[in-house]
């Protein structure tokens, strides 16, 4: 990687609320699709390259070097995380890491693969 550069930086400027602190800070992905009016069916669309995230490097979409900014003002990586999917037969979520180190998500899917996600 030539330059860093900052993704999802929510300065109090822009999100008003967060003017004082966050109770709680969030990372993931989502995937979309007009043709599905109701579930079921899900959507045929991939999240990522539609490589689950236990695929990890390689397979799945990721997201490392992952930071909050507390009370100090400085950049520390996030204790405590948990991963959640709300369908985990078609897309699924993973922190392969172990407490106390920087965290690595990876999530990602295919979207409808029947018969477990119709």
């Amino acid at each position: 990687m030539k330059d860093k550069i900052i993704v999802g930086y929510w300065p109090a400027e822009i999100v008003g609320n967060l003017k004082h602190s966050a109770t709680l800070v969030q990372w993931g992905g989502q995937v979309f699709s007009y043709n599905v009016k109701t579930t079921p069916p899900h959507t045929g669309t991939q999240m990522g390259s539609g490589g689950e995230a236990n695929g990890a490097f390689g397979y799945a979409c990721y997201m490392t070097n992952v930071r909050i900014k507390d009370y100090s003002q400085t950049l520390k990586y996030p204790q405590f995380v948990s991963t959640y999917a709300e369908e985990p037969y078609c897309y699924n979520a993973i922190n392969d890491t172990p407490y106390g180190k920087d965290p690595v998500f990876f999530f990602g899917g295919p979207g409808r693969k029947p018969p477990y996600c119709p």
